[in-house]
């Protein structure tokens, strides 16, 4: 149901075709050790994208069963290289088996440890939504007393009496959908401030560029707090390329007016003069 059996068929295939293709002729240790590169690539993705994307709960679950299956083939491995080493057949596979378990495990525990912690991080950012008021006997109930508070109510609330007067036969029942669940995340700040008046060097420029875009992931990640947030990412954008980092003058167009166009003959004139000066210089 979770569409991740697929992932692991691929790895099957991937230590099938490893250990069968006379041409590499590898060994199941080898080939394990392959998959677990692979796992450590996955690994380093997900948290890559963790640092950009906020997951939803059915993702923080399969980052986590990518967590627990990379710790197990680790474990796993490291077992089969202990037992390798309590064998001691081969110098040279011993060798490896010793290699593998001074640098490996604690890399993969590194590893598990930093994407753990962004995920418990990423669960500690979401809030939860206030109870359901209800107005029976004038008090706010959740929804575990809502029977209790409706079946031991003596007085009626005035909710319930409001419309007591009119003509109800018959009561259709309402039942809201509010459509998907989305985690109600907490407000990250948006701090325009941080971009320079003017950028006068390649590095403020640069940048300026890339505070314009934090701010703007930040602007459309958090529309349920933020209003407008198309206009402000189009106005921030807007006022980085127009006041931020210089930019040059357009050239000559037919639609330009005549000052503008003026100004562009001066310049070209200017140019090649200055070319001409040069091409002088050169050749004296």
């Amino acid at each position: 149901r979770s569409s991740t059996a697929y992932v692991r068929c691929l790895f099957e295939a991937v230590h099938f075709l490893l250990t069968t293709d006379p041409d590499k002729n590898m060994s199941n240790l080898k080939a394990d050790q392959v998959l677990l590169a692979v796992h450590a690539e996955l690994i380093d993705m997900v948290s890559n994208d963790l640092s950009y994307i906020h997951p939803g709960d059915s993702d923080q679950r399969a980052c986590e069963i990518a967590i627990r299956t990379f710790s197990d083939w680790a474990v796993k491995l490291s077992e089969d290289y202990a037992g390798v080493i309590e064998e001691g057949k081969d110098e040279t596979t011993v060798q490896e088996a010793q290699r593998f378990l001074n640098l490996v495990p604690e890399a993969v525990r590194t590893k598990v440890v930093d994407t753990g912690g962004i995920l418990e991080a990423i669960a500690n950012q979401e809030e939860d939504l206030p109870p359901i008021l209800y107005l029976d006997e004038g008090k706010s109930t959740t929804i575990d007393d809502k029977d209790n508070a409706t079946n031991n109510t003596k007085k009626e609330s005035s909710a319930k009496i409001q419309f007591r007067d009119l003509l109800t036969w018959d009561v259709e029942p309402n039942t809201p959908n509010p459509g998907q669940v989305k985690a109600l995340l907490k407000y990250d700040p948006v701090d325009m401030l941080l971009i320079k008046e003017r950028a006068h060097t390649r590095d403020e420029a640069v940048d300026a560029l890339r505070q314009c875009d934090l701010l703007c992931v930040r602007l459309g990640n958090q529309d349920h707090c933020v209003k407008n947030p198309k206009f402000l990412i189009a106005a921030l954008i807007e006022h980085v390329f127009v006041q931020v980092v210089q930019t040059p003058k357009p050239r000559a167009t037919p639609w330009m007016d005549p000052r503008a166009a003026l100004r562009a003959e001066e310049m070209k004139k200017r140019r090649a003069e200055r070319t001409l000066k040069e091409v002088k210089k050169k050749v004296h």
